[in-house]
């Protein structure tokens, strides 16, 4: 019995030899050798150049010059022009409205009667002293023949020659001419007084004239100037205007500007070394307006910087006047972009944007295909692209788009 059960495990440890020695003489393959992966990469130059970027802002338009129209005097209106209308665009002096004239021309007719009446008194002051000044001439002729006559009078009484009564007649006639005399002299000075008075009145009657007469030319309300108008009020014929009462307000389409907000670093560049605003003045622009899916752009000039800086936005106002003769429908509160130059960037490399790493590394492509990490000193981003400076000489390769396993020492194929 106990041969029978240890003749099969015999075998089984037999076996289990067999199969231990064939694996321990197996032979064992070499192991295999792992190659180096290599990058495929988008590859750019690095070429010096000079740049001038453009500032592009956002803004809106603004009228250049506007007028709120009121009526200068009171009274109900007894006609009004088709064109006063929202929108509606109107000439220079073009009549919008008419203020009923009777009452001014009532006030007219007036000043006028007064005018003609104080002149006329003018002249009557000024013949009667024409006339008293001759008559004065006439008494101080009298006077000087009474005086000569007086002293002959006198001299002859003294020689024994004439007689006490004709002296004292002489005498006499002389203190009656020089009495005249100082009374005509009165008179003169009297008239000539009147006669500034007068004179003031008829200047006074004058003004009232004037000013009835520019009342009269105020009852029509017209346009300063040709534009577009807006803010139109609810006015009809009979209705009675108080004077300064709303009308309308008229724009000058003419004269319509960008308003943008440039920000603090932009401008603090753009001012330079000397810190002058005035040196952006004149400068020029484009102003883009886009509505609908289209786009229409208008020549445009730096026409004036704001007054004050912007604490909340950390920008300043720029001004921008639109200077093109056919602005279509363009209006103020238009959304608009404006675009002008920047001051020049001399001898620098762009690059687009993606080459830069999120820590601002810039790798270059060796002599050996294998990536180099630098540092450039970034000047300005430019959109998608990035002006930057550094020691490198032109025709150095760069990797133009950044890859998550990007870094110094890979080896990369340039495409």
């Amino acid at each position: 019995m106990a041969t029978k059960i240890g003749a099969p495990i015999a075998l089984a440890l037999a076996g289990v030899a067999a199969v231990a020695g064939l694996v321990a003489t197996k032979e064992k393959p070499a192991p295999a050798t792992q190659e180096e992966r290599v990058w495929p990469v988008a590859a750019g130059t690095l070429d010096r150049r000079t740049l001038t970027p453009q500032i592009v802002v956002f803004g809106e338009i603004v009228a250049g010059r506007a007028a709120e129209l009121r009526p200068l005097v009171a009274g109900p209106i007894v006609s009004i022009a088709d064109a006063l209308r929202e929108g509606g665009e109107v000439p220079a002096e073009f009549p919008l409205m008419t203020i009923d004239p009777f009452e001014y021309e009532i006030a007219l007719d007036e000043a006028d009667a007064e005018a003609r009446e104080a002149r006329a008194r003018l002249a009557e002051l000024e013949s009667e002293v024409s006339a008293e000044r001759q008559l004065l001439a006439s008494d101080e002729s009298q006077q000087k023949l009474r005086e000569r006559d007086f002293i002959r009078r006198r001299d002859l009484r003294q020689r024994g020659a004439g007689t006490q009564k004709a002296a004292d007649d002489a005498e006499l006639a002389l203190a009656e001419a020089r009495q005249a005399t100082i009374s005509r002299r009165q008179t003169v000075v009297r008239l000539e007084a009147m006669i500034d008075q007068q004179i003031a009145m008829v200047d006074r009657a004058d003004a009232a004239l004037r000013r009835a007469e520019r009342n009269l030319a105020d009852s029509i309300l017209v346009a300063p100037f040709a534009g577009v108008l807006t803010e139109v009020a609810d006015v009809a014929p009979g209705k009675r205007m108080g004077v300064g009462d709303p009308v309308a307000k008229l724009i000058d389409v003419d004269r319509l500007e960008a308003r943008v907000q440039l920000p603090d670093a932009d401008f603090a560049r753009l001012l330079g070394p000397a810190g002058d605003p005035a040196s952006l003045i004149g400068a020029q622009a484009n102003v883009t307006w886009k509505i609908g899916g289209a786009g229409y752009r208008f020549p445009a000039r730096i026409q004036r910087i704001g007054a004050e800086l912007d604490a909340a936005s950390g920008g300043v106002d720029v001004f921008l006047a639109v200077e093109s003769d056919d602005v279509g429908a363009l209006r103020p509160g238009a959304f608009v972009e404006a675009a002008f130059s920047d001051r020049p960037l001399e001898d620098v490399f762009v690059i687009p944007a993606d080459a830069l790493t999120m820590d601002g590394a810039l790798h270059l492509i060796g002599a050996d295909d294998r990536l180099e990490a630098a540092r450039p000193k970034v000047l300005r981003r430019l959109g998608d692209r990035v002006a930057i400076d550094g020691d490198w000489a032109d025709g150095t390769r760069f990797v133009a788009k950044r890859f998550p396993e990007i870094g110094p020492g890979l080896k990369v194929l340039a495409r």
